[in-house]
């Protein structure tokens, strides 16, 4: 902005003016041109008072004008203006040139100040003008002495304007420069809100294009001397040269951005930045020596600007980048109103208020066309994001429609899964439950279920703490070592009982940890009821033993049948011939005395064998049974032993409750004994004794058989319920009575023991069950 004013300077120093001489004559003019009517002088240290300089001679203004080099010096001006009417003249002096830093005015005592230098509060007219306000009496010649300052060149340009002319031309200014600015910050807001908007740096840019634009303008007209004199005082003099550096570097950043250029042609992109940075070093470099040059150079690189912009828009709407027509129309625009400002200049059109503001229209005009087409690019990148946001919200509707068709097949086969699979579970024979790391129980079957309520007589509830729901702690804390040691990852195998219904039942419990993402998020269970297994097995078990104690009986019996089958019978047959060679009658009774007993022994071994069978074969009668009844039946059996004035039998029977059991049974047990306590515990000649002793109760029968015969050895008590044990070789029997005895009692689900010493006899203990509770 400042060099096109020199520029204005400049041609007005090229006019032809003839130089005043003589006052200025107040004559009524509405404007008075004052630049041939001063007297000059230099101070050339810019240091002299009033009072030296009045002393001074001064020089007319030549007729090319006056336009110096102020950075160090101090320009006086002397003025004389005579009132030539009959009242008083009220005019303002204006300075035209913005650059002058500070302007004094001596009126008589009195010094008034103007000029950017000054906060307008100090100023004698609080303006954005550099003006002073003069009243003149009637026919009355005055001489006013005015020093000007400036960092830079000064142009003299001065007018006298009427005091009711100046107050329109103000006013009409004013409202101009108004909505001027007013447009510029209306403009930088919306470039701001588009920055926040978008997001898009070329915004930032056109931005500080705008204010700097602002502040450049600003300064050919006052307004940034007047509303921002920090930021003058601080650029002293050189704040316009700083705002069109600025303002050139952003306008070029933002139309590189704006039109893409380097997508489309990398010649002009390096055009465009390297001019940019041309004007950006170079005008760092002149700010920082403020060599006023700078202003010169700057209206070089305004109109190199121009031209670029306005061809590189040519080229981008050729090459059919959006929106380069509204860049090309702005800078077009923008050129048209220099053109006509430098006209102006030359007088070639008229100076008016177009010319005087040519520079504000044009880059106006030039930003607000550049807005309406950063409007346009915007509507369209929003028109575009908004098809771009249905096309996708319409795919995503097709996608989510396909997707709720899959989840619905998705959800049905699941469903059905489900169904199959809490089918396979509800019909599992093994109870199944699930709980979580928290030990919630989370699913279960129905056996389990059934299988809870009958164990504790209490409903699951889901959700809740399974531990929490046993109620005996001693299986809490069993459970909860089994819950743990499974969330460690840890699958496990545990075998328990329970009492359920009054039988006891066998379970084998089988525990998983449930993986998700490689962690442990609960435990699934799996118990079968092993009862009956368990029952085969314990009874196969015992099916093992029995065949095992069986195939050792079988050779034992076989090798001892052997013998006490053979043995009876090599003696029948060894005395029948004997007794044919015996011609001796008593001699023949004798051997057949002889062979009864051997017939009698073989015809008890064959009894033994036969209650053996007998025993291990058939099942166990319940019948009532009438104990002296069989001990009766026993002593009738065993007559051929049993002599009654040689034996005393004491019989005691304590009976409190009537007696079920086998009797066939019963009566094997009691005879083996009564036959061994006869045959070898009554061995005197008389005064045996044999006694008896019985309890019954509602439970239990025991009996107790003594005789005080020569006793038996404990060597010999282990070992003699077994098969063919014979504690002496010397004695007659088979070795099968006391086995029967055994294995008869274990039958009946009783036991018996001996107690024995030698010389002080023996006794047999029974303890069996009484079957009177367990009718069927």
């Amino acid at each position: 902005m400042r060099s096109v004013l020199f520029i204005i300077g400049f041609f007005f120093l090229l006019s032809e003016h003839t130089v005043a001489q003589q006052p200025v004559k107040l004559q009524g003019q509405e404007e008075i041109n004052l630049n041939f009517h001063f007297y000059y002088f230099i101070d050339e240290t810019g240091s002299l008072t009033k009072e030296e300089v009045e002393l001074r001679e001064f020089e007319p203004v030549p007729s090319t004008g006056l336009r110096t080099n102020a950075s160090e010096q101090a320009i006086w001006l002397k003025l004389k203006v005579l009132n030539t009417h009959h009242e008083n003249q009220s005019y303002y002096l204006q300075f035209v040139d913005p650059t002058i830093y500070k302007l004094l005015l001596h009126d008589e005592d009195q010094v008034f100040r103007s000029g950017i230098g000054f906060h307008p509060t100090e100023r004698f007219i609080n303006s954005h003008k550099h003006s002073f306000f003069l009243k003149q009496a009637p026919e009355v010649e005055k001489e006013y002495l005015i020093k000007a300052t400036a960092a830079i060149k000064i142009t003299l340009d001065a007018k006298l304007i009427k005091h009711d002319v100046y107050t329109e031309r103000i006013s009409k200014e004013r409202f101009f420069l108004g909505l001027f600015y007013g447009g510029m910050i209306i403009l930088f807001i919306y470039s701001v809100l588009l920055l926040i908007t978008t997001g898009q740096r070329m915004f930032a840019y056109y931005a500080g294009y705008i204010f700097f634009v602002a502040l450049l303008t600003g300064a050919g007209d006052g307004i940034t001397g007047e509303f921002l004199h920090a930021w003058v005082r601080w650029k002293e003099g050189y704040q316009d040269a700083a705002s069109a550096v600025a303002s050139n570097v952003l306008g070029v950043m933002f139309m590189i951005m704006f039109l893409d250029v380097k997508k489309w042609s990398s010649v002009f992109y390096k055009l465009n930045v390297g001019f940019m940075f041309l004007v950006g070093i170079s005008g760092i470099i002149l700010l920082q020596l403020e060599h006023d040059i700078i202003f010169d150079l700057l209206g070089l690189y305004g109109i190199i600007q121009v031209l670029l912009m306005v061809s590189t828009s040519i080229q981008a709407k050729r090459k059919n980048v959006p929106q380069a027509g509204y860049f090309l129309v702005a800078y077009i625009l923008f050129g048209f109103f220099i053109v006509w400002f430098i006209l102006s200049l030359f007088r070639i059109l008229p100076y008016g208020f177009i010319s005087q503001y040519a520079i504000h229209l044009g880059y106006g005009i030039s930003v607000i066309v550049l807005s309406y087409g950063v409007g346009v690019r915007i509507n369209s990148y929003y028109k575009k994001l908004l098809k771009k946001e249905q096309e996708e919200q319409e795919l995503i509707k097709r996608k989510n429609e396909e997707l709720e068709q899959q989840v619905a097949i998705r959800t049905e086969f699941l469903a059905e899964k489900e169904g199959n699979l809490r089918s396979i579970i509800d019909n599992n024979t093994n109870a199944i439950w699930l709980v979580n790391n928290k030990y919630e129980l989370i699913d279960y079957n129905n056996i389990f279920a059934k299988g809870w309520e009958a164990a504790y007589d209490q409903k699951l509830e889901l959700g809740k703490s399974i531990i929490d729901q046993m109620p005996v702690q001693n299986l809490k804390v069993q459970w909860k070592v089994r819950y743990d040691t499974t969330m460690e990852g840890k699958p496990g195998t545990y075998y328990d009982q329970y009492i359920i219904g009054n039988k006891t039942r066998h379970y084998e419990i089988k525990t998983f940890p449930i993986f998700q993402d490689d962690e442990v998020r609960g435990v699934s269970l799996f118990s079968a009821d092993i009862t009956e297994r368990i029952e085969w097995q314990n009874k196969l078990e015992n099916q093992n033993l029995m065949l095992k104690k069986v195939n050792q009986e079988l050779d034992s019996f076989v090798y001892s049948a052997s013998h006490d089958l053979k043995a009876p019978l090599a003696s029948v047959l060894g005395l029948i011939n004997i007794s044919r060679l015996e011609q001796n009658p008593k001699e023949k009774e004798k051997y057949y005395t002889m062979m009864e007993t051997s017939i009698k022994r073989l015809d008890q071994f064959i009894k033994d064998i036969i209650d053996y069978s007998r025993n291990a074969r058939t099942e166990n009668v319940r019948e009532k049974v009438d104990l002296k009844s069989v001990m009766a039946n026993v002593f009738e059996d065993l007559r051929y032993i049993y002599e009654k004035e040689k034996v005393d039998v004491q019989l005691n029977i304590d009976q409190k409750a009537e007696l079920y059991s086998d009797p066939m049974r019963l009566k094997v047990i009691v005879r083996n004994i009564l036959s061994n306590a006869l045959k070898y515990g009554c061995i005197k000649p008389k005064k045996n004794i044999i006694e008896i002793d019985a309890s019954i109760s509602k439970k239990k029968v025991n009996i107790s058989i003594k005789d005080y015969g020569p006793g038996i050895d404990k060597v010999h008590h282990d070992q003699l319920f077994d098969m063919f044990y014979r504690a002496s070789e010397s004695t007659s029997g088979t070795g099968l009575g006391l086995y029967i005895v055994k294995e008869t009692v274990t039958k009946l689900g009783g036991r018996v023991s001996v107690s024995s010493e030698p010389k002080k006899g023996t006794t047999f203990s029974l303890f069996l069950p009484n079957e009177i509770n367990n009718e069927s």
